[in-house]
């Protein structure tokens, strides 16, 4: 799922997908957190 996630922001937004990347060790302490942001973006993306 958080593969998914991120290759569909990879697509929309490249710059936000550098930052997941960089931020590996956020996504293991925040996963509902960086979940939340990716759903809110694909929404503003779709809108």
């Amino acid at each position: 799922m958080v593969g998914n996630h991120e290759s569909v922001t990879t697509i929309g937004l490249p710059q936000k997908s550098v930052r997941i990347q960089s931020s590996g060790a956020a996504r293991k302490s925040e996963p509902k957190n960086l979940l939340e942001e990716l759903q809110k973006k694909d929404i503003v993306e779709r809108s």
